[in-house]
Protein backbone atom coordinates (compact mmCIF):
# COMPACT_ATOMS: atom_id res chain seq x y z
CA UNK A 1 0.00 0.00 0.00
CA UNK A 2 2.72 2.49 0.93
CA UNK A 3 4.52 2.77 -2.40
CA UNK A 4 1.51 3.05 -4.68
CA UNK A 5 -0.51 5.35 -2.44
CA UNK A 6 2.42 7.62 -1.59
CA UNK A 7 2.97 8.33 -5.29
CA UNK A 8 -0.43 10.01 -5.28
CA UNK A 9 0.46 12.44 -2.48
CA UNK A 10 1.81 15.95 -2.84
CA UNK A 11 4.98 16.73 -0.86
CA UNK A 12 3.85 20.33 -0.39
CA UNK A 13 0.47 19.40 1.04
CA UNK A 14 2.01 16.72 3.25
CA UNK A 15 4.25 19.42 4.71
CA UNK A 16 1.27 21.75 5.17
CA UNK A 17 -0.68 18.97 6.89
CA UNK A 18 2.20 18.37 9.31
CA UNK A 19 2.34 22.08 10.15
CA UNK A 20 -1.40 22.13 10.77
CA UNK A 21 -1.06 19.08 13.05
CA UNK A 22 1.57 20.95 15.03
CA UNK A 23 -0.67 24.03 15.33
CA UNK A 24 -3.58 21.84 16.43
CA UNK A 25 -1.42 20.18 19.07
CA UNK A 26 -0.39 23.57 20.47
CA UNK A 27 -4.01 24.74 20.42
CA UNK A 28 -5.17 21.66 22.34
CA UNK A 29 -2.44 22.19 24.93
CA UNK A 30 -3.52 25.81 25.42
CA UNK A 31 -7.21 24.91 25.69
CA UNK A 32 -6.46 22.23 28.27
CA UNK A 33 -4.06 24.55 30.12
CA UNK A 34 -1.28 22.02 29.69
CA UNK A 35 2.30 22.38 28.58
CA UNK A 36 3.19 20.62 25.36
CA UNK A 37 5.10 18.04 27.37
CA UNK A 38 2.07 17.37 29.58
CA UNK A 39 -0.20 16.97 26.57
CA UNK A 40 2.31 14.63 24.96
CA UNK A 41 2.37 12.48 28.11
CA UNK A 42 -1.44 12.42 28.07
CA UNK A 43 -1.44 11.33 24.42
CA UNK A 44 0.92 8.46 25.17
CA UNK A 45 -1.57 7.01 27.65
CA UNK A 46 -4.37 6.90 25.05
CA UNK A 47 -5.47 3.63 23.54
CA UNK A 48 -5.18 5.06 20.01
CA UNK A 49 -1.37 5.09 20.26
CA UNK A 50 -0.83 1.80 22.09
CA UNK A 51 -0.58 -0.25 18.86
CA UNK A 52 1.78 2.17 17.09
CA UNK A 53 5.48 1.26 16.86
CA UNK A 54 7.92 3.42 18.82
CA UNK A 55 9.68 4.72 15.71
CA UNK A 56 6.34 6.03 14.41
CA UNK A 57 5.64 7.66 17.78
CA UNK A 58 9.03 9.39 17.68
CA UNK A 59 8.32 10.60 14.14
CA UNK A 60 4.92 11.93 15.29
CA UNK A 61 6.63 13.85 18.10
CA UNK A 62 9.19 15.28 15.67
CA UNK A 63 6.41 16.42 13.33
CA UNK A 64 4.59 18.12 16.20
CA UNK A 65 7.83 19.94 17.11
CA UNK A 66 8.35 20.79 13.42
CA UNK A 67 11.68 19.04 13.46
CA UNK A 68 10.59 16.74 10.65
CA UNK A 69 8.45 17.20 7.56
CA UNK A 70 5.92 14.49 6.69
CA UNK A 71 6.93 12.68 3.52
CA UNK A 72 4.22 11.14 1.33
CA UNK A 73 5.32 7.60 2.26
CA UNK A 74 5.32 8.42 6.00
CA UNK A 75 1.85 9.92 5.74
CA UNK A 76 0.60 6.89 3.86
CA UNK A 77 2.14 4.60 6.47
CA UNK A 78 0.46 6.54 9.29
CA UNK A 79 -2.95 5.79 7.78
CA UNK A 80 -2.39 2.07 8.36
CA UNK A 81 -2.11 2.83 12.09
CA UNK A 82 -5.11 5.15 11.99
CA UNK A 83 -8.65 4.26 11.12
CA UNK A 84 -7.91 3.28 7.52
CA UNK A 85 -9.06 6.62 6.19
CA UNK A 86 -7.12 9.12 8.30
CA UNK A 87 -3.63 8.93 9.84
CA UNK A 88 -3.17 7.93 13.48
CA UNK A 89 -1.60 11.33 14.14
CA UNK A 90 -4.86 13.11 13.35
CA UNK A 91 -7.02 10.51 15.10
CA UNK A 92 -4.94 10.72 18.30
CA UNK A 93 -5.21 14.51 18.45
CA UNK A 94 -8.93 14.48 17.71
CA UNK A 95 -9.54 11.94 20.46
CA UNK A 96 -7.51 14.02 22.88
CA UNK A 97 -9.59 17.07 22.02
CA UNK A 98 -12.84 15.05 21.85
CA UNK A 99 -13.89 16.54 18.54
CA UNK A 100 -13.43 15.98 14.83
CA UNK A 101 -11.29 18.65 13.22
CA UNK A 102 -12.80 19.23 9.79
CA UNK A 103 -10.08 21.67 8.73
CA UNK A 104 -7.37 19.09 9.34
CA UNK A 105 -9.38 16.38 7.64
CA UNK A 106 -9.76 18.62 4.58
CA UNK A 107 -6.02 19.43 4.67
CA UNK A 108 -5.27 15.72 4.76
CA UNK A 109 -7.56 15.03 1.79
CA UNK A 110 -5.83 17.86 -0.06
CA UNK A 111 -2.58 15.86 0.10
CA UNK A 112 -3.97 13.54 -2.57
CA UNK A 113 -3.10 14.56 -6.09
CA UNK A 114 -5.72 14.19 -8.75
CA UNK A 115 -4.30 12.59 -11.89
CA UNK A 116 -4.83 15.73 -14.00
CA UNK A 117 -2.91 17.87 -11.49
CA UNK A 118 -0.15 15.36 -10.69
CA UNK A 119 2.59 17.02 -12.75
CA UNK A 120 1.96 20.55 -11.55
CA UNK A 121 1.82 19.66 -7.83
CA UNK A 122 5.14 17.84 -7.49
Amino acid sequence: MEMNASQNLSKKYCKDFGNLLSNYFISIARNKLLSREELWEELLTKKSLKHVHQDKITLFQDILRREHIYSPSELTDSITYGDGEYPFTLIALEKSNKEINLNLRRAFKKCYIHEDKKDECK
